[in-house]
């Protein structure tokens, strides 16, 4: 009878602990997995799905500037707010992975987008914002503070200006369903729930 009770004690452990792997330690685990491997990226400037796949290079990149900007790869800058802004989300049986950054999805899925006089005010405004032009100086004042421009700052003036219609956004997919991550989650829920079943 005893060796009954603890076999109905080591159940219920055990039922718990599987409700606590599945709710709490799943989602956290399986979260920060996804997150470094969607970072890793970013690092390695391509997409890992069964190998990695390299972005389209900017042309930034292919200007091949002295400046620190340019020696960035794709979707990436001093800051990497876009890398910096996937986060796991876990909750109880689940976990969300996010990015909220509004220009997120035209990177991850590519895009077309339709240049309105909106933008090209807003490329005016970042472009003297960048040069530090103000109302008053003169034009040869204009210049010379254009001319000391950083190169990737004259970027703005070449949308202000485009007489494009569209702007096409290459697709540099970051986040998805890749193979690799399968397979980590995979890992990592049997590493887990062999911990719980033979202990």
């Amino acid at each position: 009878m005893a060796t009954f009770n603890t076999l109905i004690n080591n159940l219920e452990r055990k039922k718990k602990e599987l409700e606590r792997l599945r709710n709490e330690v799943l989602p956290v685990k399986v979260g920060n997995a996804a997150v470094r491997h969607f970072k890793k990226n970013f690092r390695e400037g391509g997409w890992n799905d069964n190998g990695l796949t390299k972005w389209k290079t900017t042309r930034r990149q292919e200007s091949g500037g002295s400046s620190a900007a340019s020696q960035f790869g794709p979707l990436l800058s001093s800051q990497n707010h876009l890398m910096d802004s996937i986060i796991a989300t876990p909750g109880p049986g689940k976990v969300i992975i996010s990015n909220n950054v509004k220009y997120a999805p035209y990177h991850n899925n590519g895009a077309d987008i339709t240049v309105t006089p909106r933008m090209k005010g807003f490329a005016w405004r970042k472009f003297f914002e960048a040069a530090k032009i103000k109302k008053g100086d003169t034009s040869d004042i204009r210049k010379q503070k254009e001319a000391s421009m950083k190169a990737e700052d004259r970027m703005w003036k070449g949308l202000a200006l485009t007489k494009k219609n569209r702007l096409h956004i290459p697709q540099r997919q970051f986040m998805g369903k890749p193979k690799e991550l399968t397979d980590k989650v995979q890992e990592i829920v049997e590493t887990e729930l062999n911990k719980i079943l033979n202990s």
